[in-house]
């Protein structure tokens, strides 16, 4: 039987599943990787993160590799996904200026230039 992200998700959350294998699973998710990832990172002795947590977050995730050059997302756009990098860089480009890293944007026609296209 095949079981749908939802359905693990729902044995996750129930007491049907053993603290003990609950707190070993993260470890294995992503071949370990999604722990070591910043975004889970907690400093020793300030907080700790719940072992369910990477688990949802893993439910939740679909796993993409993407080469040199690929554009995820351009500045000002909506967030609507989050990016965890398990292997390369993830890097932010932007136009250098005397104030700072300008971000670069994609060509996009304003709505004015729609506007009077019409």
């Amino acid at each position: 039987r095949r079981f749908s992200k939802e359905d693990m998700a729902e044995m996750f959350s129930s007491k049907c599943m053993p603290r003990s294998l609950v707190g070993k699973l993260p470890l294995a998710l992503f071949e370990g990787k999604l722990l070591q990832n910043d975004f889970l990172h907690v400093h020793h002795g300030v907080s700790s993160i719940p072992p369910r947590l990477p688990i949802t977050i893993a439910l939740a995730s679909r796993k993409a590799e993407y080469k040199t050059g690929d554009v995820l997302f351009w500045a000002q756009d909506y967030a609507t996904s989050l990016f965890f990098v398990m292997r390369g860089v993830f890097a932010y480009v932007a136009k250098a200026s005397k104030k700072g890293g300008l971000p670069l944007f994609e060509p996009r026609q304003t709505v004015e230039a729609i506007a009077a296209n019409k």
